[in-house]
């Protein structure tokens, strides 16, 4: 991923419903390798990691701090709500 130009990047991102406004190359690298993991991880299919994309963006549902990275936002998602 990380000798991808940066516009192959953006295509990625965008057919994985990532978003790639207003975002440095860094950001969409850490915001792919986070989907991917997820859906490594999970063996999610591929139209419901794109669901759940779209449905946080309209909704502004899913946020990730500064200072958190990959484990702790997997580590979030994967517990359940109390």
């Amino acid at each position: 991923i990380d000798k991808f130009s940066e516009w192959q990047i953006d295509k990625i991102c965008f057919k994985r419903g990532i978003d790639i406004d207003d975002q440095t190359l860094k950001q969409k690298i850490e915001d792919l390798k986070l989907w991917l993991s997820i859906s490594n991880q999970r063996n999610v299919p591929h139209s419901l990691l794109l669901y759940t994309r779209i449905n946080d963006f309209i909704h502004q549902v899913f946020t990730i701090d500064e200072d958190e990275d990959d484990v702790e936002v997997l580590r979030r998602v994967s517990t359940p709500p109390v």
